[in-house]
């Protein structure tokens, strides 16, 4: 017994300091947390968004956490009920040294949400009911970000492949991670509140094909990540780096005890 108890002091120091490195990732980890979003196009036109964490677990060592974007229409054309939480949910999971956002299971669903839709559109006509729709993601794996980024550091990933197939229609999509780049610190205000942040630009391809037809996307950002909280600033770039819209956190409305 002493000995275990000796074991034990000796790993909570450790097990205490993985927790709270988790704690610090990007990403609000309390579930029942609603956080309200206010976007700003270039037009000045706005639009109200909410997220609310709806699940927070810990899985052989990772913690799992579910963010579902309250604003997305429940009434989509073509798309079964039972799709709207795979295509308005993220997953995040976090570990001790790192986090990453479960790309892969999001664009498959949504890819997915998109089969069904164009089946179910098709009619009596068209391709027949109950087909399976098959997923290959082939080696790709989701891009781990560390829990924290100072100015300077610059990472680089594999490209995301996902193809998406049913009968004989397919649509797949790859996406590059062509720059992800902290640029900076800074202690940043928006309405919910003063944040100490982070900030990265990013530059991704999109290289979408459906239907016989393709289109190829780069998108500019740069991002403003706050511990424990997440993305608090975000701005839309074109390519010569002006803003074509920006979003702020708005409101944090945590669940009443």
């Amino acid at each position: 017994m002493k000995r275990l108890t000796t074991i034990i002091a000796l790993l909570l120091p450790a097990m205490l300091f993985a927790q709270s490195q988790a704690d610090r990732a990007p990403v609000a980890q309390e579930q029942g947390t609603v956080l309200e979003y206010i976007t700003k196009d270039k037009d000045g036109s706005t639009k109200v968004t909410k997220q609310e964490v709806t699940s927070v677990k810990e899985e052989d060592g990772k913690r799992i956490v579910l963010i579902k974007d309250r604003s997305i229409e429940e009434a989509t054309a073509g798309i079964p009920p039972e799709m709207y939480d795979s295509i308005s949910t993220i997953k995040y999971v976090i570990t001790d040294n790192g986090w990453y956002v479960d790309y892969i299971g999001y664009i498959s669903a949504t890819l997915k949400a998109s089969m069904m839709a164009v089946e179910n559109a098709s009619g009596e006509e068209g391709m027949p009911e109950g087909l399976d729709i098959t997923v290959d993601i082939g080696e790709s794996e989701n891009p781990v970000f560390p829990i924290s980024m100072k100015p300077g550091d610059n990472l680089s990933f594999n490209p995301i492949s996902i193809k998406v197939k049913i009968s004989f229609i397919s649509m797949s999509s790859e996406i590059t991670f062509e720059r992800y780049e902290c640029t900076g610190t800074e202690t940043v205000t928006v309405p919910a509140g003063t944040f100490e942040t982070y900030v990265i630009e990013e530059e991704i391809t999109n290289k979408a094909k459906a239907f016989g037809l393709s289109n190829k996307e780069r998108q500019y950002s740069r991002t403003w990540y706050a511990p424990g909280t997440g993305d608090v600033k975000s701005q839309e770039l074109d390519k010569k780096g002006k803003v074509i819209s920006e979003t702020v956190l708005n409101s944090i409305v945590k669940k009443a005890e």
